[in-house]
């Protein structure tokens, strides 16, 4: 801290253009500087999660951050953790080794270091040795200091993830200072939950956003006509840009005449790597389906459960309706899940009288809908429309205990034997076809308001809904699932049957 708070000039960096130029803190890393002492101060430690935009000198800070310990404490181990081994060593020589090797002659002669290899500097103090390591994780390994490089893009690999989430930091319980930094590039992700859990107060970090707009080299001279602002808004209308971020963020007209200029190039993309706000860039990277202030707006009207039975939140007591129940069934008791809702039409709305989703057996899923559509019947009248993509043992077991005439099915005919009679097929099946069809219909009517949905949980899967380029669909972005979801888009297909029939 000694180091590059007091003598940031004793560094050597390289400058965008690759000329060699004393370290000097521009506004960001004031910013953070300012977060970390503050924290120290008040805390005796600092826990923080930074959301930036690109290029703000985040990376180039912590190393600094965490050279200067170790130049300045005995014993201390500063470690960065980056997302795979070519970037961490991108980070140590440019970084960290650049620095150390061009310090002034004086000062360098002052330091004896024990090891000099691949991503590690140690220096020699007999039995109190210092080191600074980039590195792929430190699991087993106790940290004073650590940074999280680029986590969004960790979050890409469950595998890193876990490496980070479970090794990394778990050894670094202690630490004093623990950063973790990144853009949004990985959209809705894990690491958009652990943000959100940090603003929820449900971990220990604080949440710093930086925006683009602090860093003082994006600015361009606009021209002399405004003719660009009209090109500016067809941008903007096209990609879901700000319409007008000199009145809404007080930007400069050259600062909106770069933002500009970038927006042409990047397009929609723009909104991630030079984020005006918190969710801009999580939200614009995933693509979702649903619009996220819309859920989040009608989160704050959900209607509280009347009863929670067995994780099955029931929302209102069932009367003389006409109800569906509909199931996206679980393969098993692996990572699945089972999804089941319960919903009525009261002409307006399509109303949700009950939701579940969590980890069952087939046979178990069973046995709940037949009690579930059995205790609806006592006052109304329940359609059973399981999905029928996994087993055949929901379907049989709903067929032996539940009346076959409210159970959803099809009329088709065997072409091999095209004399006989039209046989049922039981449950809902979801094909590549009906899929879109029934996703898209479902949109139309949650965004016009018809159908009422109180499960939180469901809200969360809807944020998570998003466009997946390798598979040309939408689908919940890994690691997160879309039961709930799924539930009720069969759900509603579910009430034109009990129109037509």
């Amino acid at each position: 801290m000694l180091f590059v708070k007091q003598y940031p000039h004793i560094f050597k960096i390289k400058s965008k253009s690759g000329d060699i130029i004393p370290f000097r803190l521009n506004k960001i890393q004031k910013i953070i500087m300012g977060k970390i002492e503050r924290d120290l101060k008040k805390k005796g430690r600092s826990r923080l999660i930074i959301v930036k935009g690109r290029q703000g000198g985040v990376t180039t800070l912590f190393q600094l951050l965490g050279l200067s310990y170790a130049m300045s404490e005995k014993g201390i181990n500063c470690y960065t953790m980056a997302q795979d081994g070519f970037t961490a060593t991108d980070i140590f020589d440019d970084k960290v080794k650049f620095a150390f090797d061009n310090l002034p002659p004086y000062l360098k002669s002052l330091y004896s270091t024990k090891k000099d290899n691949v991503r590690q500097l140690m220096f020699d103090g007999g039995m109190q040795k210092a080191k600074i390591t980039v590195g792929t994780g430190a699991r087993g390994t106790t940290q004073n200091f650590l940074h999280i490089s680029e986590a969004g893009k960790m979050s890409e690999k469950q595998k890193v993830w876990n490496e980070m989430v479970s090794g990394t930091l778990q050894a670094s319980k202690q630490a004093k200072i623990i950063a973790i930094e990144s853009t949004a590039d990985n959209g809705l992700s894990s690491f958009y939950e652990m943000v959100m859990k940090a603003k929820e107060g449900k971990n220990e970090f604080d949440v710093l956003f930086i925006s683009w707009t602090l860093t003082d080299e994006y600015v361009a001279k606009p021209p002399r006509n405004d003719n660009w602002l009209k090109e500016y808004e067809s941008l903007a209308k096209l990609y879901k840009l700000h319409l007008d971020p000199i009145k809404e963020f007080g930007i400069s007209k050259k600062q909106f005449y770069w933002y500009y200029l970038t927006a042409q190039e990047l397009k929609e993309d723009v909104k991630v790597q030079y984020p005006f706000t918190l969710d801009e860039a999580f939200v614009s990277k995933s693509r979702t389906k649903f619009d996220i202030q819309t859920i989040r707006d009608r989160m704050q009207a959900v209607k509280k459960p009347i009863a929670i039975n067995n994780d099955i939140k029931i929302f209102y007591n069932p009367s003389n309706e006409k109800y569906v129940l509909s199931i996206d069934p679980a393969s098993g008791l692996g990572a699945d899940y089972t999804g089941i809702k319960i919903r009525w039409n009261d002409g307006a709305r399509f109303r949700e009288l009950a939701s579940f989703k969590g980890k069952l057996s087939e046979q178990e899923t069973a046995v709940i809908v037949v009690n579930l559509a059995k205790w609806i019947n006592k006052t109304g009248q329940c359609l059973i429309m399981p999905e029928t993509n996994m087993g055949s043992y929901l379907i049989d077991y709903i067929r032996r205990n539940y009346d076959e005439d409210f159970i959803y099915k099809r009329y088709v005919a065997d072409p091999t034997k095209p004399m006989e009679p039209k046989r049922a097929d039981y449950g809902w099946k979801t094909t590549a076809q009906n899929r879109d069809l029934m996703i898209n219909k479902y949109a139309e009517m949650w965004i016009d308001g018809l159908v009422e949905i109180n499960d939180e949980d469901q809200y969360k899967e809807m944020e998570k809904f998003v466009w997946n380029d390798d598979k040309m669909r939408y689908e919940a972005q890994n690691p997160f699932h879309d039961d709930l979801l799924f539930a009720d888009f069969i759900n509603l297909q579910g009430f034109k049957y009990l129109a037509e029939n």
